[in-house]
């Protein structure tokens, strides 16, 4: 034969892969679709004999070789390449045995061999996306001639080298309904985890999609995502940490029933031993209702609640620096109902401020002993202590002010709910105690002018024009509007003395 061996031999080969960090797991596994069109059987993963840093990349060969139609015994001399076609193309690379770091002098008995390959220097690298073949060379050892055999497809198993390192899984979900995923991984266990990934001090797990989710949790009595921060003594640390550049970065919804214990059905729920439970940012420049670093929505309920057992119920700071190092408490809400502001309360916004917007005044829900009208002026009623009544004769210390039309802030009220509707169910008449408000006035002192003190008159529940050097205790306050003769109604800076 020349030293030639016969193309009458055949090889079958059995794909193993040499992967120590598999060490007693064995399944089904499939990375880098091969492309092939019918389906690809799985693989058995194992640890083969040897071991050496150099194997943990190697992947088993076996064969079996006819010489002249009987099995081959002897000293064999191979050259094994590795293609991404079947028939035509050039080799994508050399394969070397890890045994013995070369393929010649190879020995083969009853016709079988087998080798530790690796090709091109990594598997990782060769085993990406699409199929793979291997050609096989052989001569006698001695001889010159070497014989080529067909190319051989390359079973699925190797492909899970290039999950170590940088992995690319790429395919289409089988399935045609929900749920249908690329990857599956299963996990009965209660303390163990279906995937670890770990990194030092980059992404550990990154998700990307374009117009889908690039993540999604879902369970019946768990956590659908679940993240631990264990940096205790660290300055900054996050259980999870979501950015959106055009959008929201963390978005929940619940659709659930309440029930105990579960009894909120939060969308998102954040908890936090010694920190913050959860964590919103806003970075946007722009004043508009939608940029907030934590955003509420009601639709017919509150946007907000705040519940506290000891602490404070709301808090709003003040971030000196733009960077957290500095804050100062501005506003709060303490666990009694009792707020705290730093600063001045500004009104007079485009929807007006308080009630309404109609009024400017501050008043107090009284007592009265006799049915009052907004726009009276009203005086101490001597004979009911702690209450109030009409004012019934001019220049009356016991003048106490006028009945308020609308104030914009009032005090006293006893129709406070859970809720605090806007139906107000006090209709005691309000005091007007600040700002300016409608009184009704009577031109019998003389026409009244703008700035004109005011006092009560004889004309029952009306104010006139005060005269020269008034006694302290009389006035009720100055006349924002004029009146020539008779009786109407002007408005009046309150402005007791």
């Amino acid at each position: 034969m020349n030293g030639a061996i016969s193309r009458k031999w055949w090889i079958s080969m059995g794909v193993t892969a040499v992967l120590l960090a598999l060490l007693g797991i064995t399944g089904a596994a499939m990375a880098q679709n091969p492309g092939w069109d019918d389906a690809v059987p799985s693989a058995s993963l194992s640890l083969a004999p040897g071991g050496g840093p150099s194997e943990t990349m190697a992947f088993s060969y076996q064969g079996r070789l006819l010489d002249a139609g009987a099995p081959a015994n002897g000293s064999y001399d191979f050259i094994i390449e590795l293609y991404d076609n079947p028939t035509v193309g050039s080799p994508l690379a050399s394969c070397s045995n890890v045994g013995t770091g070369s393929l010649l002098n190879q020995p083969v008995q009853n016709g079988l061999f087998t080798f530790y390959l690796i090709c091109g220097g990594d598997n990782s690298a060769v085993f990406t996306a699409g199929g793979r073949w291997i050609q096989v060379q052989a001569r006698r050892t001695g001889t010159t001639i070497y014989t080529t055999l067909p190319r051989q497809p390359i079973s699925p198993t190797p492909y899970a080298f290039s999950l170590y390192p940088g992995a690319v899984i790429s395919g289409t979900a089988w399935g045609n309904g929900f749920g249908s995923s690329l990857v599956n991984l299963y996990n009965n266990n209660l303390l163990y985890s279906a995937l670890h990934v770990q990194a030092a001090s980059s992404s550990a797990v990154r998700a990307e999609s374009v117009n889908g989710n690039p993540f999604y949790g879902y369970t019946e009595n768990g956590y659908g995502v679940y993240a631990y921060d264990g940096g205790a003594a660290q300055a900054r640390g996050y259980a999870g940490y979501f950015s959106s550049a055009n959008g929201v970065g963390v978005y929940g919804y619940s659709n659930g029933t309440r029930t105990h214990p579960n009894i909120y059905s939060p969308g998102v729920y954040g908890r936090s031993t010694n920190g913050v439970g959860v964590y919103g940012r806003s970075d946007a420049s722009t004043t508009s209702w939608t940029s907030a670093g934590v955003l509420g929505w009601g639709r017919g309920n509150p946007g907000g609640k705040f519940l506290s057992y000891t602490g404070n119920l709301i808090e709003g700071w003040e971030d000196q620096n733009g960077d957290g190092s500095l804050l100062s408490l501005r506003f709060k809400v303490s666990n009694s109902g009792n707020v705290y502001a730093d600063g001045s309360y500004n009104c007079g916004l485009a929807s007006g401020c308080f009630n309404a917007g109609v009024g400017a005044g501050m008043a107090e829900r009284i007592e009265v002993s006799e049915s009052l009208s907004p726009g009276d002026l009203v005086e101490i009623d001597p004979q009911n202590p702690g209450q109030f009544r009409l004012s019934r004769t001019a220049y009356s210390t016991l003048a106490a002010g006028v009945v308020s039309t609308n104030p914009a802030i009032t005090l006293n009220n006893n129709d406070l709910t859970k809720d605090d509707t806007a139906e107000r169910t006090d209709t005691r008449p309000l005091l007007a105690l600040v700002g300016q408000v409608p009184v009704k006035v009577s031109a019998e002192n003389g026409p009244i002018f703008l700035g004109d003190l005011l006092v009560t008159s004889s004309t029952p529940g009306h104010a006139m024009k005060a005269g020269p050097n008034p006694r302290i205790g009389t006035i009720v306050g100055k006349a924002l509007g004029t009146l020539e003769e008779g009786v109407g109604v002007i408005q009046m800076l309150v402005t007791l003395q």
